[in-house]
């Protein structure tokens, strides 16, 4: 009967790992830490409603509606995105350097920490300017307790010229949950802008959205306020899909 009891607690720790899991490796307009599932395929869709407000979508990290690819490789995950504060897209990897105990260190808080960092090259529309290669770091610590998420992710973003460096906070709160399906999440984050290049106005950002699971590898994300845009119905989307 004892190890009953330990079994039962155990998969009630496990359970929200096992959530997160089936969910995208990114919500609302920041990274998570974690990764997608090994041999998976993610696919991330941007304003698919016709006229949706495309404001500061590049930070919700579609750019101009540009999609997106997450594979679950390599211990980690490979992935095709958009840079937050360019047009052009980059290569990159993630990796969960430690993740919280979920049963396996007693004592321990359930934080997990990822680095990931990303190249790209950018084009300028103007033809006489160079391209430039630009590079992203970052990392994902989060603190997962049923039913919150709590999520901090700084980055720096640098193209050789200008240097972008912002600390995104976000808390989550899981209203249902059904299993690895049909969870909902509230959401709200705050972007922070360390340092901005010469003559940039450093602006905070904040949101609230909305995390939709209808199935095991459909999520639906959405920004309903954006302190920069306002309210925004319908506002920005992110269709997830999972292979």
């Amino acid at each position: 009967m004892h190890n009953y009891y330990k079994g039962v607690v155990a998969a009630a720790m496990m359970a929200p790992a096992l959530v997160l899991a089936a969910q995208p490796s990114a919500i609302l307009g920041q990274e998570l830490a974690a990764t997608a599932a090994k041999g998976s395929v993610n696919v991330d869709f941007y304003n698919v409603i016709p006229n949706i407000s495309n404001a500061n979508s590049a930070a919700y990290g579609g750019g101009n509606n540009h999609p997106a690819l997450r594979v679950g490789a390599l211990d980690g995950e490979v992935f095709v995105t958009n840079q937050v504060h360019s047009d052009s897209y980059q290569i990159g990897y993630k990796r969960v350097l430690s993740q919280g105990p979920q049963g396996r260190q007693k004592g321990a808080a359930p934080v997990n920490v990822a680095l990931y960092g990303g190249l790209g090259v950018d084009t300028p529309p103007n033809p006489s300017t160079n391209d430039k290669t630009v590079l992203t770091l970052g990392a994902a610590i989060d603190y997962r307790a049923t039913p919150w998420l709590l999520n901090m992710n700084p980055r720096i973003e640098d193209d050789g010229t200008d240097s972008w460096t912002d600390i995104v906070l976000g808390a989550f709160y899981t209203v249902a949950n059904s299993g690895a399906s049909k969870a909902l999440l509230l959401g709200a984050e705050v972007d922070l802008a360390v340092d901005t290049p010469a003559g940039i106005k450093k602006e905070n950002i904040s949101r609230l959205g909305v995390r939709w699971v209808p199935t095991d590898n459909v999520t639906f994300d959405f920004v309903v306020y954006d302190s920069s845009s306002g309210l925004q119905v319908p506002g920005l989307m992110r269709v997830n899909i999972g292979f």
